[in-house]
């Protein structure tokens, strides 16, 4: 047990010395992630971006309140991210679609308020140009939806109109119209509280600030196992042989060079955490459960360790090479840039057996949540098969010498 504890402490010097190559690495390594990133976050975006589209307003002057009523649909989110209203007269809104000043044109007609109060369905004139683009699509889409919100206020009025035919009503039949039209319109116009009580994110339950803070932390610890192929050269393997006639063989070996990354790992990990405590902090963007999570980012280390081992024991000189692809393979494939949600589907497959999707929700519920003790067994189990798989390499070649 002593040659075992003396050979741990010794890699373990080992690795700390290399503590400054792995912040200048991790140093290197945020500045890369982040360019690549925001390069990436830029070009989905404007692939999912659209610019708002010119709508000409052709109102009579004296319809205040189709104009009043025109001016609240135009303060609304869903409106004002696709279309913009300018206010025209009829003549002129002909004049913009033909030359292109406009994307769109409504006219009204004369007493086109008062035909409504009365129960007169007046159409309005909806005028698009001859060219289809995308934003002329979801323009009409709004419309679409906005022509299906007024049949349904109108079906619910003329079925309660025939219901009060023949059951009675005991207030007037205008009344009654008027208490279900502005009833359900309200409803309709403020249907963005109802979203905002119920977001569904890309991101998951954390949102998006949270979930990228861990998708950093967990990229960083994972190109670290770039600076560890020092443990595996041909001197380690001369080393390993002379460790035997002391007792210690190829488990123990292993369990020494994984324990001994984790442990590194476990320190970064805590410094990261603590960086990123304070930057959410300062910039008012999150709260971490710091004590848990300094705890909790230990089993996630080791486990991430067991990666490295054996992609290195197995690996030998083409490790680092194996590993750096393997790193970018499972960044891509996890959501750790651009969500799950927004990848293919084929992609979204191999994000769902990556080992790096796992941590990331491990980490994001370790730093922001209650951590679920499933995640944890995990890691002892992928920690434990990563000693066993990197020792059976050990045995194989000492069976063949």
């Amino acid at each position: 047990m002593r040659q075992f504890a003396t050979y741990f402490l010794l890699e373990l010097k080992k690795d700390i010395r290399m503590l400054p190559w792995f912040f200048g690495s991790i140093l290197l390594l945020t500045v890369l992630v982040f360019s690549g990133t925001m390069a990436i976050s830029q070009i989905f975006l404007k692939g999912q971006v659209f610019d708002a589209i010119t709508v000409d307003m052709a109102v009579p002057d004296h319809e205040t309140k189709v104009k009043l009523i025109a001016d609240v649909l135009s303060n609304m989110e869903s409106v004002k991210n696709i279309c913009r209203f300018q206010y025209t007269t009829e003549e002129e809104a002909h004049i913009h679609i033909e030359n292109g000043e406009a994307d769109a044109a409504i006219i009204v007609g004369e007493h086109f308020y008062k035909d409504m109060e009365n129960g007169k369905n007046t159409p309005a004139i909806i005028l698009f140009p001859s060219y289809d683009i995308f934003e002329n699509r979801m323009f009409r889409q709004l419309i679409t939806d906005g022509v299906s919100l007024i049949q349904t206020t109108e079906a619910a009025v003329y079925a309660a109109t025939d219901a009060g035919k023949i059951y009675g009503l005991k207030v007037s039949k205008k009344e009654m119209e008027d208490l279900i039209f502005f009833s359900y319109i309200e409803k309709a116009f403020f249907r963005g509280e109802i979203f905002q009580k119920h977001v569904i994110s890309a991101a998951g339950e954390y949102g998006f600030l949270p979930y990228y803070g861990v998708s950093g932390l967990m990229i960083c610890l994972l190109m670290c196992g770039l600076n560890f192929s020092f443990m595996y050269g041909k001197r380690e393997e001369v080393i390993a042989e002379k460790l035997r006639i002391y007792g210690i063989g190829n488990i123990k070996s292993s369990a020494v060079k994984l324990l001994a990354m984790g442990l590194i790992l476990w320190i970064i990990g805590m410094i990261l955490l603590c960086l990123l405590q304070i930057a959410g902090k300062l910039l008012n963007f999150w709260e971490i459960n710091l004590g848990s999570a300094m705890i909790g980012i230990l089993p996630v280390s080791l486990s991430i360790s067991a990666l490295f081992h054996v992609v290195y024991t197995y690996g030998r000189r083409a490790g680092g090479v194996i590993l750096f692809f393997l790193n970018i393979g499972m960044v891509l494939c996890s959501g750790a840039i651009i969500p799950v949600s927004y990848l293919p589907k084929t992609i979204q497959m191999a994000g769902a057996i990556s080992p790096l999707s796992y941590w990331e929700l491990h980490g994001a519920q370790l730093c922001f949540g209650i951590p679920e003790g499933k995640w944890f067994l995990l890691e002892g189990v992928i920690t434990l098969g990563g000693i066993i798989i990197g020792a059976l390499k050990g045995c194989y070649k000492w069976k063949k010498d």
